[in-house]
Order: structure tokens, then C-alpha cells, then sequence
């Protein structure tokens, strides 16, 4: 059992990282858990220095998030949200968000 989850994680991780879209994997509380290569090109950060910053770091308006954790945790996902999201530069992105609940990345409840 404990292999094939392993091969499992593997098998997501190559997809995530393969996907043409960026993806961030944060929980609640903002803590960043995963980050695929295309989001470490597209904001020009890397997971070793995101882990610095908290989720409402990246987020233009953060009082938006919460009202997105909120939508969240009443219905499981949001869909085509727009929200403007910072690079590590603090250069603007206007960007379409789907968000999904998953309790798998970590013991706490997780977004991406």
C-alpha cells in the first residue's frame, strides 16, 4: 500500500509538473506546499524561496482570498474567480483561478 502511494504521488507530480498552467498547492493558514515548474517560470520564483512568503503574499487584494477560503470551504471549489495575483516582482497578473479542496497534500486541509 505504502508503495503505491508512493507511485501515485509520483505519477501527480509529473503531471502537475508537465501541466501548461501554473499551479500552487498552499493550505489555509497560507503556507505554500507545492509549486509546479510552470508557476516557478511564469512568476519567477522558485519553492525554496516562496517558502519564505506566506499565500497573501501573492495576492493583490488578500481580504480576496479569505472570501475565496470562505467560498471554499462552504462549496469544495471555485471556478473561473478572477483575482490579481503578484510575481515576485510585484508586477501584476490578472488571473483565472480554480481552486480545489484536497486533504491529501498534508494533514490540514490544502488548496490549488
Amino acid at each position: 500500500v505504502e508503495q503505491l502511494s508512493r507511485e501515485i504521488e509520483e505519477r501527480y507530480r509529473i503531471l502537475v509538473d508537465n501541466t501548461a498552467f501554473p499551479v500552487i498547492v498552499s493550505n489555509v493558514q497560507g503556507d505554500v506546499l507545492f509549486i509546479n515548474q510552470h508557476a516557478e517560470s511564469f512568476f519567477g520564483i522558485d519553492l525554496k524561496s516562496i517558502q519564505s512568503k506566506r499565500a497573501p503574499y501573492f495576492w493583490v487584494n488578500p481580504e480576496i482570498r479569505v472570501l475565496f477560503i470562505s467560498e471554499l470551504i462552504q462549496k469544495g471549489k471555485i471556478q473561473n474567480k478572477e483575482a490579481e495575483i503578484y510575481s515576485k516582482n510585484k508586477k501584476v497578473f490578472d488571473s483565472v483561478l480554480n481552486i480545489n479542496k484536497n486533504t491529501k497534500i498534508d494533514s490540514s486541509v490544502s488548496y490549488y
